[in-house]
């Protein structure tokens, strides 16, 4: 009776966990590539990961051949481990590894709020997450952000798994399990914290982390924790984790690496001496943006972090708070997910440039917030009235109209909504009429943004996007002078080119009457559509030899 009472237990729980997954890959996979064409933050990514196919060196990542090392590499390396599986890359194949991330993520949030509060509520939570904007949103990009939300939501549960050795006279057989099991915690705990350097930046994963174990340990006087975090083996495996990329690259490069990377830091964080690199949102757009990327969920998070504090403000009163014969009590509980909510989300928003995504790594246990509120709300119902099987019938209806709304409208819908399509699909066409081998080169204006400053030269801020999709060389110049002063040479580094030899070009519409005091403009295709106050337009330009060397030598008087 009692094994068979624990079979059936097992089934439900692999039976939620199931439908949880289910509904993640509802959510994430239909349209993964077509949907939308990548981002510029993507395209950095993958466009990475495509050069280190082509070229073979997999240590330094580059864009259009030049070292890229503004971010870790850790998600091109990701992305070029499927070129290499699939033969080629895709946006799809290319997105999908972080779809994988983002299902982690909900496991991991899954396995922890069942450790505490049984598998009905964890798989309530997961559901909650899976059906969640934000994790929607950055689930579906190639972008480094999912990726290092999974790693710290897996840290902070490797964090609580050393915690959770139980201390009752009652579990004896499991304080030895839980302490022999300890050991394989702590290098699950510092290996996902040197892998976290390597995503988005070194040292910004592990503040999160860190800031939030700390809180935590301070918090319940945590002594214990603390002494296995005080590790010697495990901080060697994390630093060697995180430090072997970045000293590489200054071994290669000097010190001029760290100032690029002391400049993401400073421009973020510090007062900017000028407009700065990095654009930061106002507190009230940044609040908005944080509230609305926590849709659907965003009110009922809220209720249940309230009705969380109220009841354990009430349990602390009167003592009832209890502890469990397998985990660790409910204020254990709260002060990890407190902390978890309040730390990372003090730590991004302090920063000049906050953004709203940077938030995601504290909105994790929101899901659990609303699981509460969700749960409170069904013991009410039963109150009135409710069967528990009807609540299951409509939570599962709910949920999964959600999934199916989301999977099916982010394929159908996607490519309709995103202004960049029309934009990407010409650099495809273009790219489909060149030769092999051909290089083009792009045509760059003050209506463009600034490019990215690197200690190797500036990339335009869509370079690696256009690179992308054009599956061409190319070089840059801003500016239809620059490009006249530079007629014999493409690029940096690259082979000279004569005056007078056609150059394949991509501009705009409004260049090309400039263009034609150059030399001889042949267009040889408009993009579809008008994007904000132009076309885009392919050409050859064949260059007069005499009108090339006027301008250049007035841009170099000018520059004199």
């Amino acid at each position: 009776m009692a094994g068979s009472l624990l079979h059936k237990k097992r089934q439900e729980r692999w039976h939620g966990i199931g439908l949880v997954l289910v509904a993640c890959l509802v959510v994430l996979e239909p349209g993964l590539g077509s949907a939308s064409p990548l981002t510029y933050h993507e395209a950095f990514v993958v466009q990475a990961a495509s050069e280190m196919l082509t070229s073979g060196q997999w240590l330094e990542p580059t864009i259009g051949h030049m070292p890229w090392l503004e971010k870790p590499p850790l998600p091109s390396w990701v992305v070029a481990s499927q070129g290499i599986l699939a033969g080629q890359l895709t946006p799809s194949l290319a997105r999908f590894p972080f779809t994988v991330a983002a299902t982690a993520l909900v496991v991991g949030i899954t396995y922890l709020v069942t450790r505490y509060c049984g598998h009905q509520m964890g798989v309530l939570a997961g559901a909650i997450q899976a059906t969640t904007g934000w994790w929607i949103f950055r689930g579906r990009l190639a972008e480094a952000d999912i990726m290092l939300a999974c790693l710290v939501t897996w840290t902070l549960v490797a964090f609580d798994r050393l915690r959770a050795v139980p201390t009752t006279h009652h579990a004896v057989e499991e304080k030895a399990s839980a302490v022999g099991q300890h050991r394989f915690w702590q290098y699950v705990f510092f290996c996902l914290l040197g892998l976290g350097a390597l995503v988005k930046g070194t040292g910004f994963g592990a503040v999160l982390v860190l800031g939030t174990t700390l809180t935590v340990i301070i918090w319940g006087r945590e002594w214990r924790t603390l002494r296995y975090l005080l590790w010697a083996p495990g901080w060697a495996l994390a630093g060697l984790l995180a430090l072997a990329w970045p000293l590489l690259m200054i071994s290669q490069h000097g010190t001029k690496v760290i100032g690029l990377w002391v400049l993401h830091i400073s421009d973020r964080v510090l007062p900017p001496s000028s407009h700065g690199q990095f654009a930061g949102e106002t507190w009230a757009c940044y609040l908005l943006n944080v509230f609305g990327q926590g849709l659907p969920w965003t009110p009922l998070a809220i209720a249940g972090a309230t009705l969380a504090a109220y009841r354990h403000h009430m349990g602390t009163h009167l003592g009832v708070l209890r502890s469990d014969r397998n985990y660790p009590d409910v204020s254990a509980r709260n002060r990890l997910l407190w902390s978890w909510t309040t730390v990372p989300f003090v730590l991004v928003s302090i920063t000049r440039a906050r953004n709203a995504h940077y938030a995601i790594y504290a909105m994790v246990p929101w899901s659990f917030w609303a699981s509460i509120a969700l749960t409170h709300l069904s013991t009410v119902l039963c109150q009135r009235g409710w069967a528990m099987a009807r609540l299951k019938r409509v939570a599962l209806g709910v949920f999964s109209l959600l999934a199916l709304s989301y999977g099916i409208g982010y394929w159908l819908a996607g490519a309709y909504v995103s202004h960049h399509s029309p934009e990407t699909m010409f650099y495809q066409r273009v790219g489909q009429a060149l030769q092999p081998g051909e290089q083009m080169t792009l045509l760059y204006d003050e209506w463009d943004r600034d490019p990215y400053y690197t200690p190797f030269g500036q990339i335009p801020h869509d370079l690696a996007l256009r690179l992308f999709y054009l599956r061409h060389p190319a070089c840059w110049h801003f500016g239809v002078a620059s490009l006249a002063a530079h007629a014999h040479t493409c690029a940096q580094g690259t082979p000279q080119v004569s005056t007078g030899s056609p150059l394949l070009l991509i501009g705009r519409d409004r260049d090309l009457r400039e263009l034609r005091l150059l030399g001889n403009v042949e267009v040889l295709a408009y993009s579809a559509t008008k994007r904000w106050d132009r076309h885009y337009v392919s050409l050859r330009l064949r260059p007069y030899p005499a009108a090339v060397t006027q301008r250049a030598s007035t841009v170099a008087g000018s520059s004199k």
